[in-house]
């Protein structure tokens, strides 16, 4: 029969085990979480302005709202650190393409709500089809948001992650909107895309200019993911040749200006003149090199 001491020495054991499991499983469920309640700012003064309510009329929905969130600029020649929109447009197409999708938006710490009203038609149309369409931009920290969409009797709800890397949507209810994705890659600080079409018989250019960046600049090529929709477009367009985008990271702001006098500097000496090719630098900041201005590109 076992002695008093070993049983007791067994029972300390046991005491210590339990406390181990304790501890492990407490520092598991207390990991630092993401910011529940984040600060949430909306930019009105970036948004396209709807057109004046005086000058036409107003019609209910017909049909689902897509909505896509993501990361980018307000205007396509405006330069400065991103900022995140919401973009909507409504599954329907419509006989002309100038139409607004009307809307009050409400913000409070890691809340965003979207009360839509309808689709505005102006007196004015546009005669091409297409979706009425709305955009609202926000300046959000890194943290767990959730975004609600009501119309009429109809409310659904998303939950967003934002980290630095990354955009989570989850929707948790689906009455009349649906969400474009799932994940969104953000921008990484400090970043450009190169894009590149050639002719065929000039294929070897795109792969001859990065190797002449890499050359002159410390840059570190990066990938983003095939899953879940990016800040930059992923091939270039238009060209017999449209390579993959390539993504780099640099040092410093100085060296997309660098980058930007590689691509002339290119231009002039490899393109110089040949049609069918296109080469051209994105910044994160939405700063542009495009090979077609040089002298030589054309």
């Amino acid at each position: 029969m076992p002695s008093l001491r070993f049983m007791n020495r067994c029972f300390v054991l046991f005491l210590l085990f339990t406390a181990l499991v304790s501890c492990e499983t407490e520092k598991r469920i207390s990991a630092p979480q993401l910011v529940s309640s984040p600060r949430v700012e909306f930019l009105p003064e970036l948004d396209v302005p709807i057109w004046d309510r005086r000058f036409g009329t107003m019609d209910s929905l017909s049909g689902d709202v897509i909505v896509s969130f993501v990361e980018g600029h307000p205007y396509y020649s405006d330069t400065g650190d991103p900022v995140f929109f919401m973009r909507q447009k409504t599954r329907f197409v419509y006989p002309n393409y100038n139409n607004s999708i009307d809307y009050d938006v409400d913000v409070s710490p890691g809340e965003i709500e979207f009360s839509h009203k309808g689709v505005f038609f102006p007196d004015i149309h546009q005669t091409a089809f297409g979706p009425a369409t709305s955009s609202s931009s926000f300046r959000m920290e890194n943290g767990v948001y959730r975004i609600l969409f009501e119309y009429r009797d109809m409310r659904d709800r998303y939950d967003v992650t934002i980290d630095d890397t990354l955009v989570r949507i989850v929707q948790l209810d689906s009455n009349y909107t649906q969400s474009t994705h799932q994940l969104f890659w953000r921008y990484r600080p400090q970043s450009f895309a190169v894009s590149c079409g050639t002719t065929t018989e000039t294929a070897f250019l795109c792969q001859e200019f990065v190797d002449s960046l890499m050359a002159s600049l410390s840059l570190t090529e990066f990938l983003y993911p095939d899953s879940g929709a990016i800040p930059f477009r992923r091939r270039s367009a238009g060209h017999y040749n449209d390579a993959k985008r390539r993504f780099f990271v640099y040092d410093k702001e100085e060296d997309f200006r660098l980058a930007h006098e590689s691509l002339e500097k290119f231009t002039l000496s490899k393109i110089a003149g040949q049609k069918g090719i296109g080469i051209s630098l994105e910044s994160w900041r939405n700063q542009w090199a495009r090979s077609w201005q040089f002298p030589g590109g054309r």
